[in-house]
């Protein structure tokens, strides 16, 4: 007696594409949460991972590949606009703080990197559980910190 091999591998994604207006739809919801998370100074990955995985179809570990590269994409925008801007209250000194960049980007790119290795150990369904969680975790506390102010 042997198990089918079958149910042993795992399936393939999905080759098939969406449909033209599915695809033109993403795109312009894309264009829209890049303005708004520009605005809000926040990278958006939260609102294009579920857009990449329930309009494209795309699974959880790909659309979150797919999200860093767009957010890398509208971070290089912001500091093509900001860059050159000057600090509102001390004209002087640029509104990006360089020094700060600077002592972040090495714990951010840490936490990226074990970020990566966690998306390709963890299975599909716990990652879209944890992004559930987290993301309402963090719209709670910024609901909570807009209706004080």
């Amino acid at each position: 007696f042997q198990e089918s091999s079958a149910a042993t591998e795992p399936t393939a994604p999905s080759t098939t594409a969406p449909s033209t207006t599915t695809a033109l739809g993403a795109f312009s919801l894309f264009f829209v949460i890049s303005a708004l998370a520009a605005t809000g100074g926040i990278g958006g990955g939260a609102l294009y991972v579920p857009l990449l995985s329930l309009a494209l179809q795309l699974p959880p570990q790909t659309s979150v590949g797919l999200s860093q590269g767009m957010i890398f994409g509208s971070a290089l925008g912001a500091l093509a606009v900001n860059a050159p801007t000057r600090h509102p209250l001390a004209p002087r000194r640029p509104l990006i703080d360089l020094g700060v960049a600077a002592f972040l980007a090495p714990m951010e790119m840490a936490g990226a990197q074990i970020g990566v290795l966690l998306n390709r150990a963890v299975p599909a369904p716990i990652t879209l559980l944890l992004m559930a969680l987290i993301l309402s975790l963090t719209a709670v506390f910024t609901l909570a910190k807009g209706l004080e102010q």
